[in-house]
């Protein structure tokens, strides 16, 4: 039977050593792509927060001018009408309306009326001009119809307003 020498017994402890290292390293390596998913998924959860804050910013920006209006309501189109387009009575219907931001909803109204162009343009631009103001989301036009100098129009419009 040979004996422990020194040498011996410190090379077979930097061989456990080594080993031991290996085994570690080895476990480390398996656990790492475990780590590597949970890294990237809240990496993307991350992501996915800033775009909603950003959005979010966005969304209170575009209603800070309408939150400093005195009024919440939208003017009435029926007065627009009479005020922009005398002797003329357009037919009016309200369409479906959005849930907005903060308590604001998207109301929306179908115009049709007949009428001379230039009269049609001053009733765009008061509504326009309102304040919560109306948008023109759609325009159909059928010129010629009832007579030469009119048009027949449907109007969508929509406007911003909380009740």
């Amino acid at each position: 039977m040979s004996s422990l020498t020194p040498t011996r017994l410190r090379l077979g402890l930097a061989l456990a050593v080594a080993a031991a290292g290996g085994v570690c390293a080895l476990y480390a390596l398996g656990s790492l792509s475990d780590d590597l998913r949970k890294l990237e998924r809240k990496t993307a959860d991350l992501a996915t927060l800033r775009r909603l804050a950003a959005d979010h910013r966005g969304t209170q920006q575009a209603l800070a001018p309408f939150e400093a209006l005195t009024t919440k309501q939208p003017p009435s189109l029926t007065e627009l009408a009479a005020k922009t387009l005398p002797g003329i009575t357009p037919g009016f219907r309200q369409r479906e309306g959005q849930g907005a931001a903060n308590g604001w909803q998207a109301r929306r109204v179908e115009v049709k009326v007949d009428a001379p162009p230039a009269a049609l343009g001053a009733f765009l631009a008061a509504a326009g001009a309102a304040r919560p103001p109306w948008r023109l989301v759609e325009i159909d036009l059928v010129a010629g119809v009832p007579g030469p100098d009119t048009v027949r129009v449907t109007l969508l419009l929509e406007a911003l307003e909380k009740k």
